[in-house]
């Protein structure tokens, strides 16, 4: 075997599965230095060699006999190197004696040589080592034990202190670090740089918040390929850009763990895709972020009741090309539209009304085929509109109210758009007539058209009478003339009815007595004549009914009176004031 092999054997022998190599060179002396060496009188060595040779071979038998029940191995010695031998658990280190090898090396007498042979000395057993220690270490020169110490040192340190290491870690787990994201962050930064361009080498930007918080805040850790992870980016950055720590939230706020589905003012298809946002009345200031463009799939953008201040209809809106239903109403918006609204061509809703809008509205809004409520009331437009709604077949509620619109309705309304449900166009400065063919709208529920002084005189068309759906009915102050059609009478399910300001003349129709849901009736200032129908009376639900500055006489039927005591009616006016007022009434409120 190869010099310096450690051996072991045994059922427990680690020595035997990992095999060390110690270089026998560092135990060997130069021979050469033997050889001038002046040996020793042969006698003396002669006895010295047989009492050894007697003691070795004495133990040797006792050792035989102890160790045989340990099932001790004895190794066979190899010249120079450490002979060790395994027996549970226990490592045992020994050699010959120096000065045995030395006085064999040195012994000139075949004689002599050939009694230590025939002795038959066996290699160093353990108890050999223990009793002739001294003289083991005495043979060997220093520098040579000084380099075998520090290899034994050696070794030991470097197997005890990785041993301590293992025995002293702590096996249960640990949170992973924060810093294991930075790659990501690198890999986000510069997809959502495409988005966000510069503002996200703004550590304060709304755009790095956001940023941050899907990197390093959200729960879900989320990589790049998710599309989740860009519709939380886009949420997150219009929620750091508009104060979204102070909203309020009724269920789940923004950046919680929960699915950005499921967060207040979201909704999504299929609970994956966001496709309305829904910011009513939330008080948000600044501008719109240009992230929403990148929600793919956004259909519906509520922001109406809040302070975004633009001069300008704003132009990231002309870029979102999937909207359907789009509410700005209620803003701090200037300015006008632009023809870049055509790219809007699927919108539904169109609500920009509460503004202070200017201008004329766009002729490209006219070739929006779906369009199904309208809503610009409450600016300062002006213009013909109506070219433009005449191609709305599918319009069902139009608001033009307080505006500066002129021209007249075209009769053709009332077959274009039979499902109209809502016409509201109040306080402009429309004129001719309004036709009688709207009486086609069946669905009516909504009629607007008060405070437009330029319409030309003309009686309510009879027509009006067949809107059964009819809920509110404005049309104060428009030039009407002629009688109260009796057909109003029919009016099941309105609650308002409003006339005054014009030129009605005749008696009040008593079929307005089956208007049985009424709360309001205001025929006042115009020219009706005769006595107050006791009909009235059966209105239990008015609360309001006012008949001054009319030609009515006669006293206040006491049916109407029982209702200001009896039931709900609080305003009830009349020609009561004076000396030999027109009407007698002692419950009216309101006298002239």
């Amino acid at each position: 075997p190869r010099v310096g092999a450690v051996q072991a054997t045994g059922e427990d022998d680690p020595a035997a599965k990992k095999t060390t190599w110690v270089n026998d060179d560092l135990f060997r002396h130069d021979a050469d230095e033997d050889r001038h060496y002046d040996p020793e009188d042969f006698l003396s060595q002669q006895l010295r060699a047989q009492q050894t040779a007697k003691r070795l071979k004495e133990k040797e038998e006792e050792e035989k006999a102890k160790k045989g029940a340990k099932g001790m191995t004895e190794v066979p010695h190899t010249p120079g190197a450490f002979a060790v031998r395994q027996g549970r658990g226990s490592l045992f280190t020994g050699g010959f004696r120096q000065r045995q090898r030395d006085m064999t090396k040195r012994a000139k007498s075949r004689r002599l040589s050939s009694q230590v042979l025939d002795v038959g000395v066996e290699p160093a057993k353990h108890d050999d080592v223990e009793e002739d220690d001294e003289d083991c270490w005495d043979g060997m020169d220093r520098p040579t034990m000084f380099v075998g110490v520090c290899l034994l040192l050696f070794v030991i340190v470097f197997v005890s202190i990785p041993v301590g290491i293992s025995a002293n870690r702590d096996p249960s787990p640990t949170m992973a670090p924060t810093h294991f994201r930075k790659p990501v962050f690198k890999i986000f930064k510069m997809f959502f740089y495409n988005i966000s361009g510069e503002a996200l080498d703004d550590p304060a930007s709304p755009q790095s918040q956001a940023l941050d918080f899907v990197v390093y805040d959200d729960e879900l850790a989320l990589d790049e390929t998710d599309p989740s992870a860009l519709q939380r980016y886009v949420l997150m950055t219009i929620f750091y850009a508009n104060g979204g720590e102070d909203w309020s939230f009724k269920n789940n706020a923004w950046g919680s763990e929960m699915n950005e589905c499921q967060w207040d003012y979201v909704m999504c298809s299929n609970d994956t895709t966001v496709v309305g946002l829904d910011f009513l009345n939330l008080g948000l200031t600044g501008t719109l972020m240009s992230e929403l463009l990148h929600l793919s799939s956004l259909r519906s953008l509520d922001i109406a009741g809040n302070e975004f201040t633009y001069d300008e209809f704003p132009s990231i809106l002309y870029n979102m090309t999937t909207l359907v239903f789009l509410y700005v109403d209620n803003n701090m918006w200037r300015g006008s539209i632009s023809s870049e609204i055509a790219a809007l061509s699927s919108l539904e809703h169109f609500f920009l009304n509460g503004n202070d809008m200017t201008g004329t509205l766009p002729n490209e809004l006219g070739t929006f085929p779906n369009m199904t409520y309208f809503n610009v009331a409450l600016n300062r437009f002006r213009g013909k509109p109506f070219p433009l709604v005449a191609n709305w077949s599918k319009l069902e509620r139009l608001d033009l109210g307080n505006n500066r619109f002129s021209g007249s309705i075209p009769s053709e309304l009332g077959s274009i758009a039979p499902q109209m449900e809502q016409f509201l166009v109040p306080q402009n400065r429309f004129t001719g007539t309004v036709p009688t063919e709207l009486g086609a709208w069946t669905e009516m529920r909504k009629f607007f058209v008060s405070r437009n002084f330029d319409f030309e005189p003309f009686n309510i068309p009879t027509e009006f009478g067949r809107w059964s759906n009819l809920e509110i009915l404005l049309m104060d102050s428009i030039s009407l003339e002629g009688p109260i059609p009796t057909e109003f009478g029919g009016f099941s399910s309105v609650t308002r009815m409003v006339l005054q300001q014009n030129d009605l003349t005749g008696p009040i129709p008593t079929e307005l007595s089956q208007c049985s849901n009424l709360l309001e009736l205001s025929i006042n200032s115009n020219e009706l004549t005769a006595a107050i129908p006791s009909e009235l009376g059966e209105l239990t639900a008015l609360t309001k009914l006012f008949l001054q500055f009319n030609d009515l006489r006669g006293e206040m039927p006491s049916e109407i009176c029982d209702l200001v005591s009896m039931h709900n009616l609080e305003s009830l006016g009349s020609d009561c004031l004076g000396f030999g007022p027109l009407v007698e009434c002692p419950c009216c409120t309101r006298c002239t």
